[in-house]
């Protein structure tokens, strides 16, 4: 039927529904790591309930939140390999660090021991 209903009258009427994609291989979303992903669900590390921030592949930090806000550039920068900033390399734990910042927000990434 090719993305189209037909109505009991006879009329052609377009799907509204969310576009699929017919295999796995167009999704960008799974060149994301795993670990990333899961990071970007729940900014906080279980069991431990410890900070989560995603180090980028040229060594910055990116917070939670930019990383849901971005998430379509970081699935983009995954898929196509870039070395831009945008690729995600992995999810870390910010344990003491008081001095990190989000490269992208400029906001204060939150340490589970350092002192505010």
């Amino acid at each position: 039927m090719s993305g189209q209903l037909k109505t009991t009258e006879g009329r052609t009427m377009m799907r509204t529904c969310k576009p699929r994609y017919r295999d796995t291989r167009d999704c960008p979303q799974r060149y994301v790591p795993v670990e990333v992903r899961e990071a970007i669900r729940d900014k906080y590390a279980w069991p431990g309930g410890y900070p989560l921030y995603i180090v980028m592949s040229d060594g910055e930090a990116l917070c939670v939140d930019c990383g849901k806000k971005e998430y379509r550039q970081l699935a983009e920068a995954s898929r196509d390999k870039d070395s831009f900033g945008w690729r995600p390399a992995a999810p870390a734990i910010n344990y003491e660090e008081p001095d990190l910042y989000c490269c992208h927000c400029g906001e204060r990434i939150e340490s589970a021991y350092a002192e505010d």
